[in-house]
């Protein structure tokens, strides 16, 4: 059969491609048939993900040529070359670039065209750009803007904070790259970004996940005033990791509490919430009518309890705590809990899990990694109401200091 004119089988392979991959379901059964799974599929899924170095002008030249290829990229995070994934096609292509050699404008023009054939790519990570100016890092987030307008950006400021910028530069950048309206992730790890690049956070609208973890050593530089200033309307996701006070006098552990009170009640369509906070903490509850959309919370059961009020806690469908003792008296009824996982402890099964179990009807997971004594490893599930004994899937998480607990069932 001979090829419309002007078109090559390769030409036609990718559009057949470009085709079944808008589509979910044609996608499926593609991969279903022994030809469309040799011939086309892998080729072409192959560049959803690129893992490369920008200084890598072959590979850049190549994605630039074949707009069909360059149309599949999903995902583009710039690393080292020995580091990097690429698909075969593409391995060939590869040289060895001297660590020492900076990024030239050339390859910044090149990457720039490469990426004018993406207006698919839904994710873009920086990665290591250590050898580049700030200057093209400006003229990168102008492209990005320009070129993939819906782009998503997963954004880890700790690598971003790499390049020293200036004062003028940081102000292009915000302009060029932190006002995307499509930013909606952004990772803070232990090495926190500058106040200006905390500015430039706060003047993203829509983020929708925030995650930040530290360590024992960078605890003392939590972002509390990002924290102060913040309001995300649409901020979904929080995950909060070792928060500790403003420092180490009593006088400020107020204060601490007063900023993350205040941040939960301003965010109130978060519905996954991560919560790790120092003891020295004394965390004062929210008024009922705060986060009315969470669903999920992971903390230790102190923080559950002394920050949330029970009709927040009511709400929950999965709950992830952190255990030594539990006050049964402190648990409201949980209609709603469906999975349930606890870990820590230092008593009997029973009288840690009980409490749980007497108030969540519903419970239909629960996940185990408790220190229990030897000899308190039974865990009867006769004495709960007879949905829950008979549906409960328990698992196991971690290495426990005894032998797995017991689960007693009546047989029926």
């Amino acid at each position: 059969m001979p090829y419309p004119k002007g078109l090559s089988l390769y030409t036609i392979w990718e559009e057949i491609a470009n085709l079944l991959d808008s589509t979910k379901d044609l996608l499926s059964l593609a991969l279903t048939c022994h030809t469309f799974k040799e011939l086309i599929i892998p080729d072409h899924l192959y560049y959803r993900h690129l893992s490369i170095d920008i200084r890598m002008k072959s590979v850049w030249e190549f994605l630039e040529r074949r707009p069909g290829l360059a149309k599949s990229v999903r995902s583009i995070k710039l690393s080292n070359l020995s580091t990097g994934r690429l698909p075969p096609a593409l391995s060939g292509l590869t040289v060895k670039i001297p660590s020492h050699i900076p990024v030239s404008d050339s390859d910044i023009a090149i990457f720039k065209s490469a990426i004018s054939n993406m207006p698919l790519l839904k994710e873009f990570s920086w990665g290591r750009f250590d050898k580049g100016s700030p200057e093209q890092l400006i003229d990168i987030s102008h492209a990005l803007t320009t070129s993939v307008p819906c782009l998503g950006l997963d954004v880890d400021l700790s690598d971003l904070t790499i390049v020293m910028c200036g004062q003028h530069q940081m102000k292009r950048l915000s302009v060029n790259l932190w006002t995307l309206t499509s930013l909606k992730r952004v990772v803070l790890r232990t090495q926190f970004p500058s106040p200006d690049a905390i500015q430039m956070i706060l003047s993203c609208p829509n983020i929708e996940d925030l995650y930040f973890h530290a360590t024992s050593s960078t605890m003392h530089i939590f972002p509390f005033h990002l924290m102060q200033q913040a309001n995300w309307t649409k901020l979904r996701r929080l995950d909060l990791q070792l928060i500790s006070p403003l420092n180490e006098q009593e006088s400020d552990n107020d204060d601490t509490s007063t900023i993350i009170t205040s941040f939960l009640n301003r965010h109130s369509n978060i519905e996954c919430l991560s919560l790790c906070v120092s003891p020295k903490i004394a965390l004062s509850t929210l008024p009922p009518s705060a986060l009315p959309k969470l669903r999920s919370l992971s903390s230790d059961i102190d923080v559950v309890t002394s920050l949330f009020s029970q009709s927040a806690i009511s709400r929950l469908v999965h709950l992830t705590c952190t255990i030594a003792q539990v006050d049964a008296n402190a648990l409201p009824q949980m209609d709603q809990l469906e999975s349930l996982q606890l870990s820590g402890g230092n008593g009997n099964a029973p009288d840690l899990v009980h409490p749980f179990l007497s108030k969540s009807p519903n419970l239909k997971k629960i996940c185990l990694a408790l220190k229990i004594p030897s000899g308190s490893r039974t865990l009867n599930l006769n004495n709960t109401r007879p949905a829950i004994a008979e549906t409960l899937a328990v698992d196991f998480l971690g290495k426990v200091r005894c032998t797995y607990v017991d689960i007693l069932r009546e047989k029926g």
